[in-house]
């Protein structure tokens, strides 16, 4: 039996036994390239952002539903400037947003998010199961008092993780539309070369596309992860055709303005892969100490004196 079919026989029927769908949640991670347009998808192509490169480019985004369809979780949104000049004067940003130089989720910034959603659901008085990957950036948390960390087995996300079943790519589709909307009210203007997203807009942009995405949405998004199915609705399909065309109608009509670098799907998941927390493999320890020493010969070559010249001698 794999890991997968063991963990859906016991720890996941376990949950569903103790849990009613409104107390069953899941988060996961996503990193964005925030102001990617689609004549631009080539500066981004190809880019991992490994050692958490581009970071001025990227958010990290954390989002979390439950199994239920009954509640989506406030996002919380990572990035590399504690307070880019585009806050100053704003006194409550739309999502929770926090910071580091790599732009990438971490223990302290999960922990500190977990804590406040606990304090939250115990006022409620709700008792909730949280499901989570497993990696360094997820460590397990003491004194929760109203929710239970469940980690999925390592190396099963794609499979078990209903955030990865289409709830991500939901949100992702919808920001994606939402910035297309925006360049083309901008070329209306005539300066298409000036459009530019700040990350105060992005955030604003994120949290519409994550307002936007369809409870029954999420909730089907729980099916495919194994979880038991809950009754689909009959428009669901018929909705997400619609949308679909909404979304190739925009990219078409930008294709006739601007010089669009590839195709919709290329625009759409440019950022499919990019790393959303620090990597901890022999390899990639390896590569940062190659860099530090690279970067400490750079300095004593900056500080070190001139070697001094010798006078000519002469017989």
């Amino acid at each position: 039996m794999s890991t997968v079919d063991t963990w859906r026989g016991s720890a996941l029927q376990q949950l569903l036994e103790n849990y009613i769908a409104d107390d069953i949640f899941n988060t996961n991670v996503t990193g964005i390239f925030y102001q990617c347009l689609p004549d631009k998808t080539l500066d981004f192509k190809g880019n991992v952002c490994t050692r958490g490169k581009k970071a001025k480019d990227r958010l990290t985004v954390l989002v979390a539903a439950n199994m239920s369809e009954s509640e989506k979780l406030p996002l919380l949104s990572i990035g590399e400037s504690a307070k880019p000049r585009c806050f100053n004067n704003i006194k409550k940003l739309p999502v929770q947003y926090a910071a580091n130089k790599k732009a990438w989720m971490t223990s302290d910034i999960f922990i500190s998010w977990l804590q406040k959603l606990d304090r939250k659901f115990l006022l409620q008085g709700h008792s909730v199961a949280m499901i989570v990957d497993n990696c360094p950036a997820h460590p397990s948390v003491d004194n929760l008092k109203a929710i239970k960390l469940v980690f999925l087995p390592p190396n099963t996300t794609s499979i078990l993780q209903p955030c990865d079943q289409g709830i991500i790519n939901s949100f992702k589709r919808n920001y994606r539309k939402a910035v297309v909307q925006r360049y083309l009210v901008h070329i209306d203007t005539g300066c298409p070369a000036t459009f530019n997203i700040l990350v105060l807009e992005a955030l604003y942009l994120m949290k519409k596309a994550w307002d936007d995405i369809r409870t029954s949405a999420v909730a089907n998004c729980f099916c495919p992860a194994g979880f038991y199915s809950l009754e689909e609705s009959s428009e669901t399909e018929s909705e997400t055709l619609q949308e679909d065309r909404d979304l190739v109608s925009l990219f078409d009509r930008l294709k006739g303005v601007v010089p669009v670098d590839g195709t919709l799907g290329a625009f759409l998941y440019i950022d499919e892969d990019v790393p959303t927390a620090e990597e901890t493999s022999i390899q990639q320890i390896a590569a940062d100490l190659r860099e530090d020493n690279q970067r400490v010969k750079k300095i004593k070559k900056r500080l070190l004196p001139p070697p001094q010249q010798k006078p000519n001698q002469h017989c």
